[in-house]
């Protein structure tokens, strides 16, 4: 369910609710969010929360915006601040245990009856850019993600990222674009990942 408020100056509220997708399991989790935006000429912001309601550590809430500095010229920024639905969702983390990082230490945030919401702090920052010139957009971004943390450990899933893309419309039904992505995380290393493309409109 979610309703989107009127603009009032600029400013309109969305409100997101979910039904418990599973009432069998014993628990009444029915997620929802809250988020507030304001647009104006060149400048756009917003606020957001969300929570799954699985109580524990179960939520997380962002804040960024865009600034058009010129027609062409757009800078942007964000902060997502972990209250746990952040380590939840980011899948399978090694578990730091001192100096071991093995396999055998390998973790599931989520999942694992130890850790399942009682795992935080993985907050997330990135900032960027974008340029228009004719046809041609250019998109670069720069980003961190922190280590989660709780039940008195660490894992160690901070990365630093960054991305380039670009691309061409040769009109406006078919865009050609390419981009390379590169992440680096603290505990397995460096991944990069190359994509090239084309969409169509029908």
């Amino acid at each position: 369910i979610r309703y989107d408020s009127p603009s009032f100056s600029g400013f309109r509220v969305i409100v997101d609710y979910a039904l418990d997708s599973n009432p069998s399991d014993g628990s009444s989790d029915n997620p929802w969010g809250l988020t507030g935006v304001y647009r104006n000429g060149p400048i756009l912001g917003f606020v957001s929360y969300i929570t799954n309601d699985q109580g524990g550590k179960d939520d997380a809430w962002k804040i960024g915006g865009s600034y058009d500095v010129t027609d062409d010229f757009r800078v942007f920024a964000q902060y997502e601040n972990d209250g746990g639905l952040i380590s939840q969702s980011s899948g399978t983390y090694w578990f730091q245990n001192g100096a071991n990082l093995a396999p055998a230490g390998l973790k599931s945030i989520g999942t694992d009856s130890a850790t399942h919401n009682q795992v935080d702090n993985a907050d997330v920052w990135h900032f960027g850019l974008t340029y228009t010139l004719a046809d041609n957009l250019l998109y670069f971004a720069f980003g961190k993600g922190g280590d989660a943390k709780g039940n008195g450990q660490s894992y160690n899933t901070s990365y630093t990222t960054w991305s380039l893309v670009g691309a061409h419309s040769f009109s406006k039904r078919t865009l050609l674009y390419a981009g390379f992505v590169e992440q680096d995380f603290d505990a397995t290393g460096e991944g990069d990942v190359f994509a090239l493309g084309i969409k169509h409109k029908f």
